[in-house]
């Protein structure tokens, strides 16, 4: 074998382990986050600039939370964000989910016709209602409907995903629906909606969107879920302190009209704490999953929601 050629070789043949192992460890930096696709979570597309050095945080986008569950428990990806309501129903199932972090608050919203005499809950008697079937939307709303002393039969329920809600109002298809930013925005501003209430006056108050992991990554990767959750804690607080930012975001990624993003992100708070109150909160939700009958018994909120990464990063500080 030619001397030039067998050197060749020879180097490639130490190059290979050597970037076999690099790779490993790049590969051991990168957390795998599937994220529900909507632009009140325009927060993840700020994850790379506060991310801390020498993590990659690869974003794949889901269009339900079922989807982004599944991707979680299948191990597709180590992090998810999806409602706290999927969160409940997987723990009480047995499926092996952990809550470490808040995604976002609010991004509820009752939206109706702007032509129609709808001034308040009571003014939905009989009229046509887009619900997207098992959502967090929907608990909230049947609990404010309980508070007002109607239920979800006062109502004519139409089956929507939240992505067809805003169109479906203003061809006329419905006279109000219960979605998630930015549909109150798009609506508004269309001019064919109006905003008949943000239903956080139930003891479940602004609670929506929690971030899960497995208890495996919890256990074996826990720097890297402490440095994710990091990144998000960096960028929601500068979201909340940037809301034209987070209208730039939802503009740039999503499509939405700049006058429906910024109508939009008055009803979403970025948050990423969890407290004694998100705990508190989320007893409350289970409580009325249980009352409607989409679980058949209290979670153990114990085992399902796990604070620690949460106090660790806001001890450390986010700077």
């Amino acid at each position: 074998m030619h001397r030039r050629n067998f050197h060749r070789l020879a180097a490639a043949a130490l190059a290979t382990p050597f970037l076999a192992r690099q790779a490993r460890a790049q590969d051991a930096r990168t957390v795998r986050f599937v994220h529900v696709k909507a632009a009140a979570a325009a927060v993840v597309y700020f994850y790379e600039r506060f991310a801390p050095p020498g993590l990659k945080i690869e974003i794949i986008g889901v269009d339900v939370p079922a989807d982004a569950k599944n991707a979680l428990l299948s191990g597709s990806a180590d992090i998810a964000n999806a409602g706290i309501g999927t969160a409940i129903s997987a723990s009480v199932n047995g499926e092996p989910v952990v809550v470490f972090g808040d995604f976002l608050d609010g991004s509820i919203n009752i939206t109706g016709r702007a032509d129609q005499a709808i001034d308040g809950l009571r003014g939905l008697k009989g009229k046509r209602v887009g619900l997207q079937a098992g959502s967090t939307q929907e608990l909230v709303f049947n609990a404010r409907l309980r508070q007002e002393g109607m239920s979800i039969r006062d109502v004519q329920v139409v089956r929507l995903t939240f992505g067809e809600m805003a169109q479906a109002l203003i061809r006329g298809d419905i006279d109000a629906f219960v979605g998630t930013e930015p549909s109150s925005g798009v609506a508004v501003t269309s001019g064919a909606g109006k905003v008949v209430e943000y239903p956080y006056s139930t003891a479940m108050g602004k609670l929506n969107a929690a971030l899960l992991t497995r208890p495996e990554v919890l256990a074996e990767k826990r720097d890297l879920v402490r440095g994710f959750l990091l990144a998000h804690a960096r960028a929601s607080e500068f979201l909340r302190a940037n809301p034209a930012a987070f209208v730039d975001m939802g503009v740039e990624r999503y499509g939405v009209r700049r006058d429906a993003m910024e109508v939009a992100v008055r009803n979403v708070e970025p948050a990423w704490r969890i407290d004694d109150a998100f705990k508190e909160r989320a007893g409350h939700f289970a409580q009325a999953m249980l009352e409607a009958k989409q679980i058949r018994r209290l979670p153990d909120l114990d085992r399902l929601i796990d604070r620690s990464v949460s106090d660790e990063v806001a001890k450390q500080g986010l700077a």
